[in-house]
């Protein structure tokens, strides 16, 4: 699926539109109807796209620029969804990564990571070479006793301040407590153009201590003759294209 504000804001400058050539007739359009990045203009398109015409078929009260701009708006994202149905509706593309998780067995409870009130957690670097964004949808703690809510931090290499902020909250210690969240992880946008995240919590806010799952190897995945190498495949499948590797920052660093 596409994000449609995200994909308005691209596309919405790529064709522009004229003036209309008397301005005592049709006044001058809003600045960002004008702009043209491909230098192509909608009245090149047809002859009906003529602004006294466009004018002429609205309410009198109704602002053109706003009607134009709003036009717009709606036929990208109806475009864009006719693109998405058509290429769901002919199998000609995919996701290049379907909706996976990277683990969801428990360690063993007496396998406890000793507290040293560090920040601790997992680093993405997705790939900068396709400008792709990964999306984390759900994430999973495991965990000695229950949590009366801690926060889950999300920092970039490129900013000094969190992105994003998760409330994470379980009733029951020892085994894995999933929460709902979506953390977008963009390789390039408008802030941001390469570099790595980092998710993680910091063990002094936690209740009780975490507990280690040693069947994954964050330098080199999972037992690739165990389970038939179901879990390397699927490990495999995420890591092609985001790379991951768990850190910490200790006590001594944190700011």
């Amino acid at each position: 699926m596409f994000n449609s504000i995200e994909s308005r804001e691209c596309l919405k400058g790529l064709i522009g539109w004229r003036n209309h050539y008397d301005l005592n007739e049709i006044p001058t359009l809003n600045a960002g109807l004008l702009g043209s990045e491909s230098g192509e203009h909608y009245q090149d398109k047809h002859p009906a796209m003529r602004l006294d015409l466009i004018q002429s078929t609205i309410p009198n009260n109704r602002n053109l620029s706003n009607y134009l701009t709003e036009s717009i708006d709606s036929s990208i994202t109806e475009l864009l969804n006719d693109i998405y149905v058509s290429k769901e509706l002919k199998k000609n593309t995919k996701e290049l990564v379907n909706n996976k998780v990277i683990y969801n067995n428990g360690g063993f409870i007496t396998n406890t990571i000793i507290s040293s009130s560090r920040f601790v957690g997992i680093m993405f670097k997705p790939d900068l070479s396709i400008g792709l964004k990964a999306t984390i949808n759900r994430i999973a703690l495991q965990m000695t006793q229950s949590q009366a809510g801690f926060d889950l931090y999300l920092y970039h290499s490129h900013k000094a301040k969190y992105l994003k902020k998760i409330n994470y909250t379980t009733t029951q210690g020892n085994q894995f407590n999933w929460i709902d969240t979506q953390l977008d992880l963009k390789a390039d946008d408008k802030d941001i153009s390469g570099g790595v995240y980092y998710l993680g919590y910091y063990q002094d806010d936690i209740q009780g201590q975490a507990i280690a799952y040693k069947k994954l190897d964050w330098n080199v995945g999972y037992c690739g003759s165990c389970d038939g190498g179901a879990n390397q495949t699927k490990y495999s499948s995420i890591t092609k294209y985001v790379k991951m590797k768990s850190f910490y920052v200790p006590n001594a660093n944190l700011n």
